[in-house]
């Protein structure tokens, strides 16, 4: 386990995969908030109103977000948007969006509790991969990566994968989101989990 300096364990800044939200968390999250870690989930689908940290007070008083059963009080929600590119109305409209929120959730997490521990599952491990490479200063307790891909390894690979997802984008367009989702789920990496 990454251990905060001096400070106790080292908050979690839980990222979702496509087609998932925080809840994905919640399970992981309850455990690691038993073995002593403060853990963060913002929603990458919206801007504002998802991330709940605890208030500086609470951080220097060494109170756990969470303590109380709820998820954390304090600085939530529009106190974030100074921080977290509030213009940004959907941050997955671009990667650079996406790995510009991520960044400045990691500093106001590690201003307000600790430098954190970045985890995401697969599109989220994918930004956090990016993220870390576009800003490599970040205060940063640890990386966890879960069946993330690292991207294409040439333009070839990179232009199939740019025509791959410009006709998945077209289909879900097409069909709608509960369409898209019923065939998204038939792919053979999700096939065996439908059940």
């Amino acid at each position: 386990m990454v251990r905060s300096a001096g400070e106790g364990m080292a908050p979690c800044i839980l990222l979702h995969g496509f087609a998932q939200t925080p809840a994905s968390w919640d399970a992981v999250a309850q455990r690691l908030q038993a073995a002593g870690h403060r853990t963060y989930a913002p929603d990458l689908y919206e801007c504002k109103g998802d991330l709940k940290l605890p208030s500086i007070e609470e951080v220097l008083e060494g109170t756990e977000a969470g303590e109380d059963g709820e998820d954390g009080e304090g600085v939530e929600g529009d106190a974030n948007a100074k921080n977290v590119s509030g213009a940004v109305r959907d941050p997955l409209t671009s990667l650079d969006a996406a790995c510009d929120r991520v960044a400045a959730i990691v500093r106001l997490v590690a201003q307000v509790d600790a430098a954190p521990v970045l985890v995401g599952y697969s599109m989220g491990g994918r930004i956090v991969a990016e993220t870390v490479v576009r800003y490599p200063n970040l205060p940063l307790a640890g990386l966890v990566l879960e069946s993330a891909g690292l991207g294409p390894a040439d333009e070839a690979a990179r232009a199939a994968l740019a025509e791959r997802n410009g006709a998945w984008a077209q289909r879900l367009r097409d069909e709608g989101v509960a369409a898209f989702m019923d065939w998204w789920e038939t792919l053979p990496l999700f096939a065996s989990q439908r059940a």
